[in-house]
């Protein structure tokens, strides 16, 4: 016999119950072996006394994204299983190899021909604690259950209204292997505890991944979802210091539109943006930042300052797409002449 535990809302229909959570309970039990019980990340959260063993993110079947699962371990339960039966190819993989994944080195910046540092140092995420790593996950998994209940049923949006571990979702915001559940914990920061997570933000600007790294920006320099108003002198160094530092262009860019917002609070931010639209090796950034210097309320994406810059030069080289390849203009389209008779 096999087991799946699984917990979140569920809805009476005569004598059965039916929604999601007996879904995600049913697909995670498939996933074990005879004589295995599986928890789910949701309920792994809630138990206290009995020891679990994490599994690891697994893709399950019927159910989108990666979901974290634990073991039972007991005296009178078998301890070893085959992998489970799981739809990615890491099955029975757990947390320690995806923290042993390298660290993507930093790419090549100006005044650091060599590459092989950066003056912003991204950190490996630290570790946290098991009970802080269930508390997060759950919020999270209750989150996306809540908003697949509402796409199911339809009707007027309702925010969930489950309570916010602050303090967990500050631990996996930095400390989290996966670079999902940081960005979603920032997010979730971001939305309901901002004013106390700025250090959070701060401290997540210096993460490996990119993605990461946009979600702790906005998180830093967002004023319409703090109570108390923002600090300008204090945000503002640290943004000035991605866009001059930060080695991937999107970060930068984004740097951009957020000193954008600060520049009539702040002197440092005009400096800044006509030092990027001078030295920053990406032609787009340069770009960017030479508009918002002269004083433009737009940040124009970089998609759009591609555009712009290939309409202006007319039939001369387009400017390097991401992948450094130069691209030259398209020829024109063949004009069609319509004559009618009178």
């Amino acid at each position: 016999m096999r087991m799946g535990v699984g917990t979140g809302e569920a809805e009476l229909r005569g004598e059965d119950y039916f929604g999601p959570a007996l879904n995600g309970a049913a697909r995670v039990m498939a996933a074990g072996h005879g004589g295995q019980v599986l928890v789910a990340a949701s309920t792994a959260a809630l138990v206290d006394g009995i020891e679990l063993v994490d599994l690891g993110e697994h893709s399950v079947r019927d159910l989108s994204g990666v979901h974290l699962l634990f073991q039972v371990r007991a005296a009178a339960v078998r301890a070893e299983f085959p992998p489970l039966r799981t739809l990615d190819q890491n099955a029975g993989v757990g947390t320690a190899w995806r923290r042993q994944r390298p660290v993507r080195p930093p790419t090549r910046r100006r005044g650091n021909p060599c590459g092989r540092c950066s003056a912003v140092t991204h950190h490996e995420p630290m570790s946290m604690s098991q009970l802080d790593e269930r508390r997060a996950l759950a919020y999270l998994v209750s989150c996306d259950e809540h908003v697949k209940h509402w796409r199911q049923a339809g009707g007027p949006w309702r925010p969930f209204e489950g309570e916010v571990p602050v303090a967990a979702m500050k631990a996996a915001a930095l400390g989290h292997p996966s670079a999902k559940v940081r960005r979603e914990a920032l997010g979730v920061l971001d939305h309901a505890a901002n004013d106390e997570s700025i250090e959070v933000f701060r401290a997540a600007l210096s993460d490996p991944v990119p993605r990461v790294r946009l979600v702790a920006l906005h998180g830093l320099s967002c004023d319409r979802c703090r109570v108390g108003e923002i600090c300008v002198e204090d945000v503002v160094p640290d943004v000035v210091a991605v866009l001059r530092d930060d080695a991937n262009v999107k970060v930068r860019h984004a740097a951009i539109d957020v000193l954008c917002r600060f520049a009539s609070r702040d002197d440092r931010v005009v400096a800044a943006l006509r030092a990027a639209a001078l030295e920053d090796p990406d032609p787009l950034v340069r770009a960017a930042a030479d508009g918002a210097a002269r004083g433009e309320h737009r940040v124009w994406s970089r998609k759009a300052v591609r555009r712009r810059q290939y309409r202006s030069t007319g039939d001369e080289v387009r400017p390097a797409h991401r992948t450094g390849v130069p691209m030259t203009p398209l020829p024109p389209a063949p004009v069609r002449r319509l004559s009618m008779d009178a």
